[in-house]
């Protein structure tokens, strides 16, 4: 039975790195801003519109006031823009081509109102606005009664339609002022009607222009607005043309039944642009190097000592990028480098576990919040009109940006938690074995909270809501929307607010108790392993999948023989160097006794570190031990906290006439092990666990310093060669 759960975990945990995996290729490179760049995706928008081809020379003035609108001139310059999937039969299962559609709305703005528990009234407001890319023309959208009952049939006679379009073409100007033969429906997006232009200067052929539908919405009162382009090709089919071939008049017909949408959403500075398109870099090299080791399956680790990246440009790029792939790449000399075979991970994990990716993406869905909840909105709105695999991946990927905002509230949450108790303690009002334990949960619960599973949440939350209230928000919308209302919600009263935050909210909450389920388990070792919990600190927001390191390192609590040695890791020492760099600036990882890689002929001394005791106690080198057997914090005694540095031996014997190496009880392949920091990023100690330092003081009366001795500096040549191989080391 245990084989089986075992088997049933792993191929858990296999479906989730591989849907995770898929999803983000899928997701994350769609509106990468470095591929957006690059391919110039949207520059033919943004010519269209600094061009002047997308205008509001077509409005209706007395609609609504021209000079309150955006710029659209700036709109192409500055405005970010994202695709989304294209308005069809295919993605609506109806014709959304906006050739017939132009000024078919009786008016030009609506306000969405809502009637829900947080409040009822209007939430946001819409613009709809025309434009056509033909320049010199006007137009005209003759309602479909007026032009066959009306003008084919009574002024045309015996349906000529030649004498109707020589009405048109005579009485263009007062029929453009005749609202009652115009198309006019108090519908958003409008309805098909029977559109004319009549073009100056115009060769009497057919072309090809195109109609634009500019969807212009502001989601809070004084909030800036957004621009939904839709965009269709349209056919100007030629009808009648003036004696002096100055006039001529078309009729239209669309191209397709296609329109192709593009939203436009205000950046106010340049600091989320230069967020994002550093984020696009780093997603596009991570999964570069992700799929690369995929593919050359290699898991090989190198590593430079610290004492040769002192020199040259390595020197330099420890301040400017400091990445150990860059240093190793930029060697002159394959001796600089040592190598140790780690695990081998999956490909997503390569990018998903990178602090780096981790980290930016959490910044970088802060500060697309307004972008995500359109995306969510417009997304949810499309699979509801039609299930298929387009709408499914474009609401993914605004899925994927609710994730990671997630993984930042919990970040924020844990450290805002851990501030408190810290606080609380100091103040008298909580004892320290209870600020402790509760740190303990408010970290445990934050290390089982992934990205991956904050995805399952999300899709399992919205699915609910689909059962439950028929959509996936919570809000209530007014079937039949506010014509001329202007006066909408504030921002903290908007549906970015309700809806958004509602959801992460959720999110949240159910990862919270899910992590306190994960405590009840057997994985509630994994919060004992200190390595694990510097890994912790060391990528600082939530997000990272702890399931990949312990996988990595070899921390089963469920294949674990004992109790004991539940929360205690064994695994090559390249895998702790894989966790290292994946966690944090690989460039930065330096262990302090390094020297044992380096090409000498003399063999380098023990190295022994001397530290202030609220130094080593906020190491953890001394201080406060925790009861393993009832998972609970306790003070510790001087005896139990502080054990005596006795002589070291190096734990290893060469047996006469042979070449092999009899390992004894306290070796250092035998014995267990703790990795501590000077800092976050700092220098790097092994310490034996049995022989963990102790203080002392170079004079009576002179303050008591701790001093330690590193385990790896202790490495004799038999022992290196073992641990640059395959033999395995205990990590607690």
């Amino acid at each position: 039975m245990t084989g089986l759960k075992f088997s049933l975990r792993k191929i858990f945990f296999f479906l989730l790195n591989a849907a995770s995996t898929v999803l983000t290729l899928l997701t994350g490179l769609r509106e990468n801003n470095a591929i957006v760049y690059i391919t110039g995706r949207y520059d033919h928008i943004r010519e269209r519109l600094q061009g002047g081809e997308v205008n509001y020379n077509h409005i209706i003035p007395d609609m609504v006031r021209a000079d309150s609108l955006p710029d659209l001139h700036e709109v192409g310059n500055s405005y970010r823009f994202i695709s989304a999937p294209e308005r069809s039969y295919e993605n609506l299962n109806e014709d959304r081509s906006t050739c017939m559609r132009i000024n078919s709305m009786n008016t030009t703005l609506f306000t969405v109102d809502y009637d829900d528990m947080f409040g009822g009234g209007p939430r946001r407001t819409e613009v709809f606005l025309y434009s056509i890319s033909a320049p010199k023309c006007e137009v005209i959208n003759f309602s479909t009664e007026w032009y066959n009952n009306t003008c084919i049939h009574d002024i045309g006679g015996n349906k000529n339609e030649t004498k109707c379009h020589e009405f048109i073409f005579d009485h263009f100007a007062e029929l453009k002022a005749d609202r009652l033969v115009h198309v006019g429906v108090l519908q958003d997006f409008g309805t098909p009607g029977v559109p004319f232009l009549k073009c100056r200067g115009r060769s009497g052929r057919q072309f090809v222009y195109i109609t634009d539908l500019m969807n212009q919405q502001a989601y809070w009162a004084g909030g800036s607005y957004q621009v939904e382009i839709q965009s269709s090709h349209c056919y100007a089919v030629p009808k009648l043309r003036s004696s002096d071939w100055t006039w001529s008049l078309f009729k239209t017909e669309p191209v397709d039944t296609h329109a192709v949408v593009v939203v436009a959403v205000q950046d106010h500075s340049w600091l989320p642009r230069a967020i994002s398109f550093v984020y696009g870099i780093v997603a596009i090299t991570m999964i570069a190097f992700g799929t690369a080791s995929m593919v050359l399956q290699t898991n090989i680790v190198r590593y430079i000592p610290r004492a040769l990246r002192a020199s040259g440009e390595r020197r330099i790029l420890r301040y400017l990028w400091p990445s150990m792939k860059l240093m190793v790449a930029m060697s002159h000399d394959d001796t600089d480098t040592v190598s140790f075979s780690g695990a081998m991970i999956i490909a997503s994990s390569i990018w998903m576990n990178h602090w780096l990716y981790v980290g930016l993406s959490c910044i970088d869905a802060a500060i697309n919040i307004r972008s995500t909840y359109l995306v969510m909105e417009m997304g949810t709105w499309m699979l509801r009109k039609k299930q298929n695999s387009e709408n499914f991946i474009f609401l993914c990927s605004a899925l994927t940006k609710v994730t990671w905002f997630a993984c930042l509230v919990h970040t924020v949450l844990r450290y805002v938690a851990k501030v408190l108790l810290n606080a609380f303690k100091k103040a008298g009002i909580l004892p320290t074995h209870v600020r402790d334990r509760l740190i303990w949960y408010v970290d445990g619960i934050a290390l089982f909270m992934s990205y991956k599973f904050y995805s399952i949440w999300l899709c399992a939350i919205l699915l609910l809501c689909q059962i439950i209230c028929g959509s996936t928000t919570f809000m209530k919308r007014i079937d039949q929307a506010t014509p001329e209302a202007t006066e909408i919600a504030s921002y903290w009263n908007c549906e970015i607010m309700f809806d958004y935050f509602t959801t992460v909210g959720l999110l949240t909450a159910t990862g919270v108790l899910f992590g306190l389920l994960m405590l009840q388990t057997k994985y509630r070792a994994v919060v004992d392993n200190h390595f694990i919990r510097l890994l912790q600190d060391r990528y600082v927001f939530v997000g990272w999948d702890v399931f990949v390191a312990t996988e990595s390192l070899g921390l089963d609590p469920y294949a674990a023989e004992d109790k004991s040695v539940e929360s205690v890791a064994t695994c090559l020492f390249g895998c702790v160097l894989q966790q290292l760099f994946m966690s944090g600036p690989s460039g930065l990882v330096d262990f302090v006794g390094d020297a044992i890689f380096l090409e000498s002929t003399v063999a380098p001394s023990v190295v022994e570190i001397r530290y202030p005791p609220a130094k080593a106690k906020a190491m953890g080198l001394c201080g406060r031990t925790k009861t393993k057997a009832h998972r609970k914090w306790s003070p510790a005694s001087p005896t139990t906290a502080i054990l005596p540095a006795q002589h070291f031996n190096h734990g290893v014997k060469k047996i006469k006439g042979h070449g092999k190496m009899e390992m004894r009880v306290g070796g250092f392949f035998s014995t267990h092990l703790r990795i501590h920091v000077e800092s976050m990023w700092g220098r790097i100690i092994v310490v034996d666990q049995a022989k963990r330092g102790k203080f002392t003081c170079t004079a009576p009366g002179a303050r008591a310093t701790f001093v330690v001795q590193d385990a790896l500096s202790k490495l004799e040549d038999a022992e290196i060669t073992y641990l640059l191989g395959d033999k395995h080391i205990r990590i607690t």
